[in-house]
């Protein structure tokens, strides 16, 4: 899961970091207004997706998210009761 985290966070952010250093280094024009909006909104969109991937990466926290919302189980994980211990993950 860190990989991850780390490899979107590079790729999400590297955009906006080549952007601000061409306006610093080159010359305030020298970045297309439209790159540098798709470079904000990618660091924006970056704060939206790091809970998805923990979510996915984080089988306690799926199982437990499952076990708040029994329409959610399917009928063989409704017979075998869900372990949930929220203070164990943290919250």
């Amino acid at each position: 899961m860190f990989y991850a985290i780390t490899l979107l966070f590079l790729l999400l952010w590297g955009p906006y970091v080549v952007a601000s250093y061409l306006r610093v280094l080159v010359r305030p024009g020298a970045v297309p207004q439209a790159y540098l909006t798709a470079s904000v909104w990618l660091t924006f969109a970056q704060a939206g997706i790091n809970p998805v991937v923990c979510f996915l990466f984080n089988r306690e926290l799926r199982d437990c998210f499952r076990a708040q919302f029994p329409c959610c189980q399917s009928p063989q994980t409704t017979q075998a009761t869900l372990p949930c211990d929220l203070k164990g993950i943290g919250l």
